[in-house]
Parts: C-alpha cells; structure tokens; sequence
C-alpha cells in the first residue's frame, strides 16, 4: 500500500501529460492557407476533419484580435471539411494577426501583410515562384519552402510576410486532382509559409487528372471573385487576372 501514492501521482502525471499533447496536437492540426490578397481584402482557407464554423479573429496587435469574420464550409468528404473566410476593409501595406477557429479546434496565432494599393509604384513588391512539385510521397517541396523561408530570412533580414508580398505557383502542385493530393501534397508541405504569404497558383496538367471540370481545384481556390478591369476569369477558374500594386 505505501507504493500507491507515488503509483497513483505517476498516473496522473502521464495523464495531464496526455491531454497536454492531444490538445497541442489540436491546436497543430489547423494549418491556415492564405490566398487571393488586395490591398484591402484576404482569403483564408483550412481544412479540418469535422466541424462547419468558420470563424477568423484577427487585429493589430497579437494580443487583441478584436475583429471576427465568419465564412463558409464544403463538406468535401466524410472526414474533409474546407473553411473559406474572406477579410474585408482592410489597411494596404499592414501586418495583420490572426487565427482560425472551428468548433472547440483553434489555429496558432499568424501574421499577414496587406498589398500594396493598386498603381502603387514605391518600393518592392516581391514574388516568390515555385512550383511543379506534384511528387506526392516525398517532401522535397516542403524542404524546398523550408529553404525558401530561411533564404527569404537571412536576404531581408526580418520575417517572411514583412518583404515579401506573395507566392505564385506555376502548376502541377499536385500529381492528381483528389483530396488526398491536396491535403497532403500542396496544403500540406505549402505549410511552412501558407500561414503568413498568400499563395496564387495555375493550373497544370495534373490538376486535371481524375478532376477533369476542376471541380475540386475551384473548391479549394477563391479565386471566382478576380477579374482585371472588368474582365473575369474562367468560371472553372482554369485561368484568372487581378492587380497588385503595379503588377498585373
């Protein structure tokens, strides 16, 4: 009997321990995915296992996230639930915190930077280009994005989402257009940097494979609201043009 005590401390030591790293492996889970950024406006998209809120808390300050806008889910599959939020009137050239929430699950606390207005043409305006990395179980392109941030790092000496303004991918950023090629392939090793510089891509060849009317690229890219002068993209959103600052 005398052993119990020290028996029973041990098990709720391992316990508390327990709950510890369920709920960080929680928090860990939700991995925000910017896109389509304005001078005054952001997606962010992410995607959970179940659960339809879809709610963004976001501010100036890390510690006051005083602002709250609410979007949509697409029950993509029986355990895919993908959460589009749109953030409006926005400042340009502002860094802006925020997380995600969905149910009980909530995302670490990320940093963005609003574009530049449009015409703007003081100072850099920066793009990052990869792509056609559709190899699905290797993570070279997640090491490629690792290396990217730390080079982007020690050029600009400051964080990502301070110089530069977004990354375009080229295509095939995914071997076949389904959900375990999205989640894994481009979500998934894009997460490095996707939680704090929008990612635009095109599409390639293998975004239509097994996904031929792009049914599942349109459902996981907003870019339907984009157009240049009045002119829109494709209504299966194969192709797109919008402004940022100076650059078409």
């Amino acid at each position: 009997m005398k052993h119990a005590k020290p028996f029973l401390q041990g098990a709720v030591l391992c316990l508390g321990l327990m709950i510890f790293l369920v709920s960080a492996r929680a928090n860990a889970a939700i991995v925000p995915y910017l896109q389509s950024p304005s001078q005054d406006s952001i997606w962010v998209s992410w995607k959970t296992d179940a659960g339809s809120e879809a709610v963004v808390e976001y501010g100036q300050a890390r510690d006051r996230l005083n602002l709250t806008a609410k979007g949509t889910t697409q029950s993509l599959g029986s355990d895919y639930q993908y959460h589009l939020v749109r953030l409006t009137d926005l400042e340009p050239k502002t860094l802006y915190y925020y997380r995600v929430k969905t149910g009980a699950e909530t995302s670490d606390v990320y940093r963005f930077k609003t574009q530049p207005e449009k015409g703007e043409d003081l100072g850099h305006l920066r793009i990052l280009v990869m792509g056609d990395h559709q190899i699905r179980n290797e993570n070279r392109y997640e090491k490629m994005v690792r290396a990217a941030k730390v080079k982007l790092e020690s050029i600009y000496g400051d964080t990502v989402e301070q110089n530069v303004n977004l990354i375009l991918n080229v295509g095939d950023q995914v071997d076949v257009g389904t959900l375990d090629h999205y989640e894994h392939m481009h979500f998934g090793q894009s997460a490095p940097l996707s939680p704090n510089m929008p990612i635009m891509t095109t599409v390639g060849n293998h975004e239509y494979y097994y996904d031929g009317k792009l049914e599942l690229y349109q459902a996981h890219f907003a870019y339907d609201g984009l157009s240049y002068m009045g002119i829109p993209g494709a209504a299966d959103e194969s192709y797109y043009a919008y402004q940022v600052g100076r650059v078409l």
